[in-house]
């Protein structure tokens, strides 16, 4: 897929060129997590690609440039094991942050259950691998992931992003 792809990039790509809509995501926003003042978001979407191929389409750092039209760069830092790895991903400047490219340094670790789905949770980590740069406004994530399950006909997958 094109980096220059209507938007949402990422759901024309996972959708192997269906027509996909916000209309076609699910949301929901929760104020007070694990009775925190902290925001959750959950993203729900149908793709009629099978699941293994969206698993390794969100998996990998270097291939998500192809369907986020937000991220600059990703890479992989370090594996850790066949389901961990540290990576390093820069993101366009946010609103506000004087033009400054946002970075991430993260932990990801990913698996699949016995009945087709996939797990794959993140959150940021410090590692001397990927110092803060001045370059770079550093970011953090509190631990969020996807989770892929086969639709129940078999002909797809139905995706959840929880931040």
């Amino acid at each position: 897929m094109p980096r220059g792809s209507p938007l949402p990039a990422p759901l024309a790509a996972l959708n192997a060129g269906s027509d996909v809509s916000p209309a076609d995501i699910a949301l929901s926003a929760n104020l007070c997590t694990w009775g925190l003042p902290l925001l959750s978001i959950r993203g729900c979407l149908s793709v009629d690609t099978p699941p293994p191929l969206v698993f390794e389409l969100l998996k990998s750092p270097e291939r998500r440039a192809a369907w986020d039209v937000l991220l600059k760069e990703g890479r992989l830092v370090r594996q850790i094991g066949p389901d961990n790895a540290i990576v390093h991903e820069v993101f366009e400047p946010l609103s506000g942050d004087l033009g400054r490219p946002h970075d991430y340094a993260l932990i990801s670790s990913w698996r699949c259950e016995s009945d087709g789905s996939y797990v794959i949770a993140s959150r940021s980590i410090v590692v001397e691998e990927v110092p803060p740069s001045p370059q770079y406004q550093r970011g953090e994530v509190l631990p969020s992931g996807w989770w892929i399950q086969p639709q129940t006909d078999g002909s797809g997958s139905e995706l959840t992003y929880a931040i």
